[in-house]
């Protein structure tokens, strides 16, 4: 009897411990479903299945299933990283060219990879906007800049032909910045 006892009690200690397993996974496998469901579309059906049957109880939670969910979900924020990007790039790209901004040097790659790019107005002459990009911080970086030519730009009115283009830009910016904002694209100074 006692035997029996001691058998049926080691039964219901594991018995108790794969449930506990069993609701560990399947509480795991409730909240990958949630996350693909919202960040993962389409495309992932098969892995959706998985994880209902692990959910259900069918089959057990796996490092490989695991592996495969991180790496569904890794791909998914790089590409909506991508698209908010892109994006971000057709809203300034969009704003500068409406508010008068030749915007043709813009690489289609400057928001996605930082970098340097110029852009002016007609008329500005030997003046541009220097425009420096590092998208791992979320930084942008506008500078009013001369362009080196001949000896003649370097008269003593080229303080004041400095300050007119550094006051021509800045006083745009303002605008520069709400139009952004009202495109759905918020900067902070």
């Amino acid at each position: 009897f006692s035997a029996l006892l001691t058998e049926i009690r080691l039964q219901v200690q594991t018995l108790r411990k794969n449930e506990q397993l069993f609701e560990a996974d399947a509480k795991k496998a409730t909240e990958l479903l949630y996350r693909l469901d919202f960040e993962i579309p389409c495309g992932e059906e098969p892995l959706k299945q998985r994880l209902e049957l692990v959910r259900v109880g069918a089959i057990p939670f796996s490092v490989e299933l695991d592996t495969l969910v991180t790496a569904a979900l890794n791909k998914s924020e790089q590409t909506a990283k991508a698209e908010l990007q892109a994006s971000a790039t057709e809203i300034i790209k969009a704003t500068l060219a409406d508010l008068g901004y030749d915007v043709a040097p813009i690489e289609e790659t400057l928001f996605a990879k930082g970098g340097k790019v110029f852009f002016r107005k007609t008329g500005w002459n030997d003046y541009c906007v220097k425009l420096t990009v590092r998208p791992g911080e979320s930084k942008m970086n506008f500078n009013v800049v001369r362009l080196e030519s001949s000896q003649s730009v370097r008269e003593v009115k080229s303080r004041d032909s400095d300050l007119a283009a550094e006051n021509a830009w800045c006083s745009g910016y303002q605008q520069f910045v709400d139009t952004l904002a009202a495109r759905g694209l918020d900067t902070n100074l």
